[in-house]
């Protein structure tokens, strides 16, 4: 199982992941506060005289929410979700929904990231409105050939032809020789070789040869490099990104990186890579990286990958990252990683995560505890999760919790699920939940 998304409080450069931060993120808009005691009540037994939620009324509802989204990138999008959702439902305010998204995508500031969110909206809809996709996707193209960085206009590219690549293959083919094209003219070497990564990867999809060729090109580029920090985070991006594909030769290219910090980060990357399909050299290659907080995050994620099916594996990953934790300093680093160790548990034995998680001496850490406890425990035990859940004090990452938690409680109660759905801070996440309810009603 692929390790839950975790919600980490900023410490520093040489640390664990962050995946999300204790702040209000634009988008979030108001939301009523998610006290204990209501979400108590929210997680309780049905009400008696509820009303009985028809599946038009949710999915309006929806469509009310991304109105109100002031992201424009974020509205489109949501916006062509909620035009899909409403397709076999209400063809015509589907049709509006779809134009709304469209205007709300032409409308985004920034160059790329129009183009961007062209691309994403056309992706959307390309099944049920073929030709305005096409002219979405047009557009996108000719948004591309406007911006002034080879960078931007490679990626626009190469999102593009991964859009259409089963729809438009020659057409696609030929946007991501452009891509190539542009990636390899990017002056600034990080950004050259982040691009040849990239577009090495999309080009595994047209042409394998020419992909190996582009990330060799990447690598010789970053290798080429004088010593320093860029080249070794280079060599560290790029070594995570081989390790998928082969150990040895993301081996070779994490042989070069002299600094500690950037080695730690590409061996972590290299543990998520094959944790699944290889868990017991991920475990020797966790315990090989340097940096304390780096190794205990990629054991506890490899836990979570290695899971019920290798619980040998799963158990001394987080055996040695509780010890490694542990060895840490009571502060925001020692309290991250005591987080993720504790986390780290709920694979083999979740009663010992929550006990772990709640001795944590930061109360902030032990909310990031519990709320990546929750989300593992989505796929195996609903009713704890939402237990959990509810123990989840601070606002922002609880509704992170629930992003995950409503979907899947929308299969079997979707009542329910709208009530804590109401509780989900950022507009756009509270969209995807509202069409997840509506998906699961007549």
């Amino acid at each position: 199982m692929a390790a839950p998304r975790r919600c980490l409080r900023s410490r520093g450069p040489v640390t664990a992941r962050r995946r999300f931060r204790d702040t209000v993120w634009a988008g979030h808009g108001w939301v009523v506060l998610l006290t204990a005691a209501g979400l108590c009540a929210a997680v309780g037994q049905p009400g008696g005289a509820q009303e009985q939620l028809a599946r038009l009324d949710v999915l309006k509802e929806a469509w009310n929410v991304a109105r109100t989204i002031p992201s424009l990138s974020q509205r489109a999008t949501a916006l062509a979700d909620v035009g899909l959702a409403l397709q076999p439902v209400e063809p015509d305010q589907a049709v509006q929904a779809l134009n709304e998204a469209a205007f709300a995508a032409a409308n985004v500031p920034a160059q790329v990231d129009q183009a961007l969110t062209l691309q994403a909206v056309a992706r959307r809809i390309e099944k049920v409105d073929p030709k305005r996709a096409n002219s979405l996707y047009q557009t996108a193209v000719t948004s591309a050939e406007k911006c002034p960085f080879p960078a931007q206009r490679s990626l626009i590219y190469t999102e593009v032809a991964l859009s259409r690549a089963a729809t438009a293959k020659e057409a696609a083919a030929a946007l991501i020789q452009k891509a190539a094209e542009q990636a390899r003219a990017v002056p600034e070497l990080s950004a050259r070789v982040g691009a040849l990564r990239d577009v090495s990867k999309a080009y595994e999809q047209f042409d394998r040869p020419i992909a190996a060729q582009l990330f060799d090109e990447a690598v010789n580029a970053a290798r080429q490099a004088p010593p320093g920090a860029e080249r070794d985070l280079a060599l560290a991006e790029l070594a995570g990104f081989a390790a998928s594909r082969s150990v040895q030769q993301a081996m070779d290219i994490a042989s070069g990186i002299a600094d500690a910090a950037a080695k730690s980060e590409a061996l972590g990357d290299m543990v998520r890579a094959i944790a699944a399909k290889e868990p017991v050299q991920a475990l020797e290659l966790a315990l090989s990286i340097p940096d304390v907080p780096t190794r205990v995050a990629a054991l506890a994620d490899l836990s979570f990958a290695a899971g019920p099916q290798m619980p040998d594996v799963a158990n001394s990953a987080a055996e040695e990252a509780t010890k490694a934790a542990d060895s840490i300093p009571a502060d925001d680093a020692g309290n991250e990683a005591r987080a993720e160790a504790a986390a780290a548990w709920a694979p083999i034995d979740v009663t010992r995560a929550l006990a772990t998680a709640r001795k944590i001496a930061d109360a902030y850490f032990v909310d990031v505890a519990l709320s990546r406890i929750a989300l593992f425990l989505v796929g195996s035990d609903l009713d704890r999760a939402l237990s959990v859940t509810q123990e989840i004090e601070r606002e922002v990452l609880q509704s992170e919790a629930l992003c995950t938690v409503v979907p899947r409680l929308a299969e079997r109660d979707p009542q329910r699920a709208h009530e804590l759905a109401l509780k989900i801070r950022a507009r756009s996440r509270r969209v995807e939940a509202l069409l997840a309810i509506a998906a699961n009603l007549k």
